[in-house]
């Protein structure tokens, strides 16, 4: 069968399945068509750095990215056992997140470096169209300011999504932000602790915010409970924590939850 036979359509589905590096190196340059369907009407890159070699990172980020950058959707970072050095080439490939005007999705995994991390939550207000923001496993190098972190994430007009997995090298007790986010609907906060008293605070300035994982500590005094007249959206939460009898009466705040 000639595959050149074969709809554009079915070649955009086909695009999907291929990591970045092994597209471009099977369709571009074959033919026109091809790199016209590469450069012009594929727009779903998803660009996963996780155990990328040195090599292959170099090859992406010089010969493929200037190509397709308004067309990535996705992007990962990582400096894991497989790429233990990844951090240290990113303010080079990516010296600014303006190019990356189309991201929907940026993670970042096993991310050590304080310094990087100070620049990027500066500069992932750049990305207008992030919905999804990942930061997991990541021990970093010297002290950073967890509540800056938060405040930032909380500061990203159009977030919907937000995992916090294993960040170490700040508090692991989570910190309520200073500002509201109208669009945070979904927030996963692991392997560390939301105090029981932070809730009412990350409540008010997430009100739209349907869904909750974490684990919940209590330290406040008996029979401390929440304001009367406060309800949460949550339609779903899933946490771990000790009964007592504030964490009993928490429930009554959720006439949403299914």
């Amino acid at each position: 069968m000639n595959l050149e036979c074969l709809a554009n359509e079915i070649f955009l589905d086909l695009f999907e399945y291929f990591k970045i590096e092994d597209l471009f190196h099977t369709f571009y340059n074959v033919n026109y068509r091809f790199n016209i369907l590469l450069l012009k009407y594929f727009h779903s890159y998803h660009l996963d750095l996780q155990s990328v070699s040195k090599s292959n990172l170099h090859v992406i980020c010089t010969k493929y990215l200037p190509l397709i950058r308004y067309q990535i959707i996705s992007l990962r970072f990582s400096d894991d056992d497989d790429t233990p050095v990844q951090s240290k080439y990113i303010p080079i490939y990516f010296p600014s997140f303006l190019q990356l005007s189309h991201l929907r999705a940026l993670s970042f995994y096993c991310i050590n470096s304080s310094n990087l991390m100070e620049r990027l939550i500066i500069e992932w207000h750049q990305l207008p169209c992030l919905t999804t923001l990942s930061i997991i496993n990541c021990n970093f190098t010297m002290k950073i300011d967890f509540h800056t972190i938060i405040n930032s994430i909380w500061s990203l007009n159009h977030l919907v999504y937000c995992y916090l997995d294993g960040i170490y090298g700040t508090s692991t007790s989570f910190i309520a932000p200073d500002v509201t986010s109208l669009s945070i609907q979904y927030l996963f906060y692991q392997r560390g602790s939301m105090d029981w008293d932070v809730l009412p605070k990350l409540m008010k300035n997430t009100p739209y915010l349907r869904s909750l994982n974490t684990n919940i500590i209590d330290y406040s005094e008996p029979g401390k409970e929440l304001s009367s007249y406060t309800t949460f959206t949550l339609t779903r939460l899933n946490v771990y924590m000790r009964v007592t009898t504030n964490t009993l009466s928490f429930w009554k705040y959720l006439p949403n939850l299914s």
